[in-house]
């Protein structure tokens, strides 16, 4: 069990500076409501001393250890609440460690975070993740299945115009007054057609 330092402390009230000199003054646990369980308590130097303390002519105990990070003194009518500075500093550390633990979680979970999907020619599904790792989660697209029936036969469309016609020898043109395609010859007597 981690032993908790404590300074020499006054025993006085803060408000109407009653002080409690030359008067025994137990240590309990700041949760022990009923006061009830004296805490164990070593002196400066380690070793187990009394409790309750002796309290000087000035109102002041002896610097102490005891095994709980907050203690109060009760004694000659006063009880004074104390938090142990090393007992502060380690939640300190421990919450700033559990901090950092969880960002440090926190960023590999975004890093894993899928950004973007595609599926590539080969048919494979590709997920790009947030740090622009990609994943090949497999084929998504299965093989080409077998042809299926004749559909059914669609309207009829409606009738086209023609204007070729062919010559004698067979050879088509287009027939005169045919607005849509105009046969022009070019500069070496080739036709072309605009």
């Amino acid at each position: 069990m981690t032993d908790f330092p404590y300074e020499g402390q006054l025993i006085a009230d803060p408000v109407t500076f009653q002080r409690a000199t030359n008067a025994q003054v137990y240590v309990y646990d700041a949760n022990d409501t009923t006061n009830s369980t004296p805490l164990a308590l070593k002196d400066a130097s380690g070793l187990p001393t009394a409790n309750p303390l002796t309290s000087s002519a000035d109102a002041f105990v002896k610097p102490i250890y005891a095994p709980s990070q907050d203690i109060k003194y009760v004694g000659a009518g006063l009880t004074v609440f104390v938090s142990s500075a090393k007992g502060m500093r380690d939640a300190a550390a421990a919450s700033a460690a559990d901090a950092e633990a969880a960002r440090v979680q926190a960023a590999a979970a975004a890093a894993e975070r899928v950004t973007a999907a595609s599926v590539n020619g080969s048919g494979k599904l590709i997920l790009t993740k947030a740090d622009a790792q990609t994943v090949d989660a497999g084929s998504v697209v299965g093989p080409k299945g077998d042809k299926g029936d004749t559909g059914l036969q669609g309207p009829q469309g409606p009738a086209g115009i023609s204007n070729i016609a062919l010559d004698t020898d067979g050879t088509p043109y287009f027939a005169a007054g045919s607005n849509a395609v105009q046969i022009l010859a070019d500069t070496d007597g080739q036709p072309y057609f605009i």
